[in-house]
């Protein structure tokens, strides 16, 4: 009985290496110029995205990604290099400029769980930033639409009080 258990754990593991080395020899079959995401795309059938291009990997697209049928598809651009820029001279508020005064976490606080209860903003909007100093509400952010601007200067004030909300949100469409 011991003999007939190790000649079966001798036979998987033997075809577990056969397994393992031909599909070795399938990724190391790839040409030089193709880089590991396009070997899996060219494997499952998918659109790979290859991190080190930037774009997906072979596409030709000037966007850098195609649609299902091939075609180049409209991208929006997800660099926000000015905007970070702008935040990091100083000027405008950040998040790291909170108050850590009960009364302003709280305000704070306040307006976010507002913002949040509200299930008809968009998740940007759900996600803006709310800075609380001194009683002053700084809102920063993209948003939807105006309306959206809007409803969240609104809830703001609401908490804060007029004239306590500098209302700094972007609309993005």
């Amino acid at each position: 009985m011991k003999t007939r258990s190790a000649i079966l754990v001798i036979s998987l593991c033997a075809l577990l290496a056969v397994a393992c080395s031909k599909q070795d020899s399938s990724t190391t079959s790839q040409s030089a110029d193709t880089t590991p995401a396009q070997a899996q795309s060219d494997r499952d059938g998918s659109q790979a995205y290859d991190n080190t291009a930037g774009n997906a990997a072979g596409s030709t697209s000037p966007t850098g990604t195609e649609t299902a049928s091939g075609t180049p598809a409209t991208a929006t651009n997800a660099d926000n290099t000015g905007v970070n820029t702008r935040d990091a001279n100083g000027n405008t508020l950040t998040p790291a400029d909170q108050s850590n005064s009960p009364a302003d976490i709280s305000t704070t606080q306040q307006i976010r769980k507002a913002i949040v209860a509200d299930k008809s903003l968009s998740t940007n909007a759900h996600n803006i930033k709310i800075i609380t100093r001194d009683g002053m509400v700084t809102l920063r952010g993209p948003v939807k639409d105006t309306r959206e601007k809007t409803v969240i200067e609104q809830k703001a004030v609401e908490v804060a009080g007029q004239n306590h909300v500098q209302n700094e949100l972007e609309i993005t469409g």
